[in-house]
């Protein structure tokens, strides 16, 4: 069964432990450590109900990469930070071909999309 709110499929049959992508930690590893070579390792990750911040630190930089927990276990992927000048700063490391895993992305195309309809 799934139950479509804001955009967001939400699958409550089954969802954490089929692939990879539905936990927040492995995306950051695998995307941004193995495929984008940014990361070197996962520093800490802070879990405040459904929220979650995780900390990592490549060759130069360090990372905050933010996910929400859904209720049935699934990370939604939000946004992805570089410390600069004391600062989170907002950036987007994330490639076309994988823009489906952030769900900022998906907001702000639908965004774009609803605006063009309006036009």
């Amino acid at each position: 069964m799934k139950v479509f709110q804001n955009n967001i499929p939400e699958d409550f049959l089954c969802a954490p432990d089929h692939l990879w992508y539905w936990e927040s930690t492995a995306v950051v590893q695998i995307i941004f450590g193995g495929w984008y070579h940014l990361v070197n390792e996962i520093e800490k990750v802070d879990i405040e109900g459904s929220y979650i911040k995780i900390y990592a630190k490549g060759k130069k930089n360090r990372y905050r990469f933010d996910a929400v927990r859904l209720t049935n276990g699934t990370d939604i992927f939000l946004h992805e930070y570089i410390w600069k000048n004391g600062t989170w700063k907002e950036v987007d490391y994330i490639v076309e071909k994988h823009k489906y895993l952030k769900f900022s992305i998906w907001k702000i195309q639908s965004m774009k999309k609803d605006e063009i309809v309006k036009k």
